[in-house]
């Protein structure tokens, strides 16, 4: 299997999974956001890791900006958008698979 296409694999599995248990979660609860960030931030542990997917996605959006305007990468629209619709396990997958196709 070539890189682009293990990007491409990773990309959608970066979709598929998150997507999964939040739906989970919705289907459970309801559609109910002051209950997502109160368990999202109900422990140290938990707030530990949220903060840390927050700055990791600032930081490859900052860098899926840069990269992506100074090698011309088509299509960047995508990867931005997609950091605040899936987040950084779909987004940096897809900005590498356009990238390198």
């Amino acid at each position: 299997m070539n890189q682009s296409r293990i990007y491409a694999v990773l990309a959608i599995l970066g979709i598929v999974i998150p997507y999964y248990f939040l739906i989970g979660f919705l289907m459970r609860n309801g559609f109910r956001i002051s209950l997502l960030t109160d368990r999202l931030f109900a422990t140290s542990s938990s707030t530990f890791l949220v903060i840390d997917i927050i700055l990791i996605a600032v930081v490859v959006l900052i860098f899926i900006i840069s990269e992506g305007t100074k090698q011309k990468v088509p299509y960047l629209w995508v990867p931005v958008l997609g950091m605040f619709i899936a987040g950084p396990s779909f987004s940096l997958p897809c900005f590498l698979y356009l990238w390198k196709e």
